[in-house]
């Protein structure tokens, strides 16, 4: 017996600009702003040198976040379909006070982010199942593939970001399969911090054609399979 997931569309996550020009030139949003694509080195509206065009002070990428905050003590779901990936990415959770366009979200120390590649990096630091990216030619493990994202793929962010640590959660879905449960304490920081009231939605996107829809609802009966 297959469990149904029902719920109701709140239409108000949408991706917003980054206000720096330099930044805001390569990307191009639609569907109301709910997807959000870097532009391609080959688009015709930028310069024909790859460098000199895709590239900000140094970075090839730029963070972009939700328009809005996050509600407080609401449970949400946040749904983002990668529509296309190419090198690596971050998609997650920040403080709005410590965004920044050009500054990664690799072990961000303001940012809750689910890695391409399978792994939470949290405020700075890594989970335990991190992969250690100075020793690629190692096996990896079968978790982190198995987690891992790519362009297709519909992950799934159940989130509530509370003024009470205990009532946090942030729960990770990969095509409706848990990948992590993390019981909110990936949020507790936030509280800490005390920016729960403005925290954001981001995600990393490249040169390499990067594109990411994403979808936020409330859930009526929130049963994955797990």
């Amino acid at each position: 017996l297959k469990v149904v997931t029902q719920y109701i569309s709140s239409g108000l996550l949408s991706w917003g600009e980054c206000n720096n020009a330099e930044s805001d030139r390569l990307l191009e949003f639609s569907n109301r702003n709910s997807t959000v694509r870097y532009r391609h080195y080959h688009d015709a509206l930028l310069s024909k040198s790859r460098l000199r065009s895709t590239v900000v002070a140094g970075s090839d990428y730029v963070i972009v976040k939700s328009a809005h905050c996050l509600p407080v003590n609401e449970r949400v779901l946040i749904h983002c379909f990668v529509k296309s990936f190419g090198d690596e990415m971050w998609i997650g959770l920040m403080e709005e006070a410590g965004y920044h366009h050009n500054s990664s979200l690799r072990r961000n120390v303001h940012a809750v982010t689910y890695c391409g590649r399978g792994t939470i990096h949290h405020f700075g630091q890594q989970t335990n199942d991190q992969i250690n990216y100075k020793k690629r030619k190692k096996k990896k493990k079968k978790a982190d593939v198995e987690q891992a994202y790519r362009a297709g793929d519909w992950i799934t962010f159940d989130v509530c970001v509370s003024t009470t640590p205990e009532l946090c959660v942030f729960d990770v879905y990969k095509n409706g399969k848990l990948q992590k449960k993390l019981c909110g304490e990936y949020l507790r920081d936030f509280s800490a911090n005390n920016s729960v009231d403005k925290t954001v939605f981001v995600v990393e996107v490249d040169y390499s054609d990067d594109s990411v829809f994403i979808e936020q609802t409330y859930p009526f009966l929130c049963n994955f399979p797990k």
